[in-house]
């Protein structure tokens, strides 16, 4: 995952981007060696992992979370989609000064 677009301008920026994307594939990498640790030792099927995720990401925080997430891609498409409403979505947060 490359850094934003701003970040190249600005380092600082470009270094907690960085930091933050080697933590996040730190906990993935941890996250699939206790999950294979666990079938490979017959603890758990897949099975049980599959049924517990979607129980995990059906409780708050992660709910919450998930949602937002799902409705920001959505957003993201949609305004892919229609370009020209997302110009005139953006000019009229700034004019209203939701955004800077």
């Amino acid at each position: 995952m490359p850094v934003s677009r701003n970040a190249n301008y600005d380092l600082d920026t470009a270094s907690q981007e960085l930091i933050m994307q080697r933590n996040i594939m730190k906990c993935l990498v941890d996250t699939q060696v206790i999950l294979q640790l666990l079938v490979e030792k017959e603890i758990v099927t897949r099975e049980e992992v599959s049924v517990m995720r979607d129980v995990v990401r059906s409780r708050e925080p992660y709910k919450s979370t998930s949602d937002y997430i799902k409705k920001a891609r959505e957003t993201v498409e949609y305004y892919k989609q229609n370009p020209e409403q997302h110009l005139k979505d953006l000019f009229k947060a700034k004019l209203d000064g939701r955004i800077t």
